[in-house]
């Protein structure tokens, strides 16, 4: 079975506020900020340990908030959802352990040409990004079919099959990817074959075609890079979140556009993924970003506005908190897997800081 393990990384769903809730039953009903996760089971739907109930649920796409699927079927989650994929849950929730879900929203980190593949190393390389495959990444039934030549009933963890990833996958196939950000590229939960998935999914590509997440590096002009990836555009192609300041160095951001090689893409809508606005500037939260005090510092893991937060190898360290600690000036945000210093250290020289978050943990912890 698929076991929930995705404590590796992962770029943000850009989100609204919780929706507020309560039951009808006169039960107790507790309103949530979004549960961002992957989906480890269906009955419903699980998602970060919690079964949610989704009769009266709506599937959203997280690009526009466009109507996917109203009051969705089993059979229906089936066929637009799958396991491993990227959700972000806004509903209420009774304990721990159940929950209604209002609305379920849906998107990808990467779709793309495959242009690499190393079994080896346990990766392939799409869009300039390189994508890490681990024994819990959901590979799609039909991956999977091709390769026996005969149909089997469900989608499968790699960790689960004798095939090797350059039997899976091959180059030239235009794949779909959820997961987590990796320094340079993902991690991927979920990887499909757009051309050749059973289920309808959440919207088909064509060749050529390609979708990408990530922080904008070396702005320069009307180019940037994400990673490996050379990203050309105008003006034009901005969303309006990106008010009057334009495209900045760091945003983090969806890019669509057409390839033009196998590191460039000619970009033809660009949205903001990290703009998350609130009128309380000394303590807010949306579910995606969280600013205020740290306490409760260990290893791995901090509290902040009454908030267990994760760290891990890949959770961005902006520059200027490792520069408190050191004293010298840095060029580059770092991963704290890469540093000497503990998270002990980082934090009680920078008590106040914004956190970025995916689920319950930090993607990028930045100084005030």
């Amino acid at each position: 079975m698929y076991t929930h393990r995705f404590s590796t990384t992962i770029i943000v769903l850009a989100m609204a506020t919780a929706l507020t809730a309560c039951g009808g039953d006169g039960s107790t009903s507790t309103s949530t900020d979004p549960s961002v996760g992957a989906i480890s089971g269906f009955g419903s739907i699980i998602v970060n340990g919690v079964r949610y109930e989704t009769e009266n649920s709506r599937i959203v796409s997280a690009d526009d908030g466009s109507l996917i699927v109203d009051r969705p079927s089993d059979n229906q989650l089936r066929q637009y959802l799958g396991l491993g994929q990227i959700v972000a849950v806004r509903g209420s929730r009774s304990d721990s352990s159940n929950g209604v879900a209002n609305s379920i929203s849906v998107d990808n980190e990467l779709v793309g040409a495959i242009t690499q593949v190393s079994a080896a190393e346990g990766s392939f390389v799409a869009l300039g990004q390189t994508v890490t495959v681990t024994r819990n990444t959901i590979i799609d039934d039909s991956i999977i079919e091709r390769v026996r030549g005969g149909e089997i009933d469900n989608d499968l963890p790699f960790g689960n099959l004798s095939e090797t990833l350059d039997q899976l996958l091959r180059a030239g196939m235009l794949v779909e990817v959820n997961g987590f950000p990796t320094g340079n590229g993902l991690e991927a939960s979920r990887i499909e074959d757009v051309d050749n998935r059973d289920r309808i999914g959440v919207g088909n590509r064509n060749a050529g075609e390609g979708e990408v997440k990530g922080f904008v590096r070396n702005l320069n002009g009307g180019q940037f890079e994400i990673n490996s990836l050379t990203v050309t555009f105008d003006t034009s192609d901005l969303d309006d979140n990106f008010g009057n300041t334009g495209l900045v160095e760091g945003q983090f951001v969806e890019v669509k556009g057409n390839a033009i090689s196998e590191t460039a893409i000619d970009a033809t809508r660009i949205e903001r993924e990290d703009d998350f606005s609130s009128s309380n500037s000394s303590s807010r939260s949306n579910g995606n970003e969280v600013v205020g005090v740290v306490s409760n510092v260990t290893a791995d893991s901090f509290v902040i506005n009454g908030r267990t937060v994760r760290v891990n190898a890949n959770t961005l360290i902006d520059d200027s908190m490792i520069e408190r600690v050191r004293g010298v000036e840095l060029d580059n945000d770092r991963t704290f897997g890469s540093l000497p210093e503990t998270l002990q250290q980082l934090l009680s020289a920078t008590p106040n800081v914004e956190v970025h978050l995916f689920g319950d943990l930090a993607i990028r912890i930045e100084d005030l």
